[in-house]
């Protein structure tokens, strides 16, 4: 109620693409309804490379395994920087 009428109507509009477009982008699709109407976003790391994605929305809930990611990221146990070695090459590592 809160939401002015204009901004809830471009946004009805808009939404009416995002499965489309979901689509486009390589999401399967799933109908399903929200109970509590909010959107939710869920990323879960299966690799350093890939992520399954899951978006649940009022009306739909899209997903999209192995999804490949553009970088890697670093998985598994920290290593503290004072256990890494320098690289032998590097003349300023003991400085």
């Amino acid at each position: 109620p809160k939401v002015p009428s204009s901004v809830r109507s471009i946004a009805e509009w808009f939404y009416k693409f995002v499965p489309g477009a979901a689509f486009m982008l390589g999401f399967s699709e799933k109908t399903d309804k929200n109970p509590s109407r909010q959107a939710r976003v869920i990323v879960a790391l299966t690799s350093p490379r890939t992520c399954d994605v899951v978006i649940k929305l009022p009306d739909i809930i899209l997903y999209e395994k192995a999804m490949r990611l553009p970088l890697s990221l670093p998985v598994g146990p920290r290593i503290p920087a004072s256990e890494l070695q320098p690289p032998i090459w590097n003349i300023f590592a003991e400085a």
